[in-house]
C-alpha cells in the first residue's frame, strides 16, 4: 500500500434495532412537542439584541436580492418564517 492511502472503507455497521425504524406514512403531519413561540422573551437580553440584528441583516440582504431579481417569481419573494433552534430556540 502507497503512503497515506488507508485502503477501503468498510460500510458503517447497521445498528441491530435497524429493521425496528418505521417512516410515517406520505402525507402524515409531522408532530409537534412543543407550542411554537413567536416572540423572544423569553430569552436574555444579549441574544434578543443578537437576533434581532440577525433578522434586520436577513430582511435587507433578502430586499437587496428580490430588487435585483429579473424573474416575475423571484421579484415576489418572501420570508414568511425565521425558525430557531438549539439555545435559541423554545425552551
Amino acid at each position: 500500500m502507497k503512503r497515506g492511502h488507508i485502503g477501503p472503507l468498510a460500510p458503517p455497521p447497521i445498528p441491530p434495532d435497524w429493521g425496528q425504524i418505521r417512516l410515517p406514512e406520505p402525507g402524515t403531519p409531522a408532530r409537534v412537542d412543543a407550542e411554537m413561540k413567536s416572540e423572544i422573551d423569553h430569552l436574555p437580553a444579549k441574544q434578543q439584541g443578537e437576533l434581532e440584528r440577525i433578522t434586520r441583516i436577513l430582511m435587507e440582504e433578502f430586499a437587496r436580492s428580490i430588487e435585483r431579481a429579473t424573474m416575475e417569481w423571484k421579484r415576489n419573494g418572501k420570508i414568511l418564517k425565521i425558525i430557531l433552534f438549539g439555545s435559541y430556540g423554545a425552551p
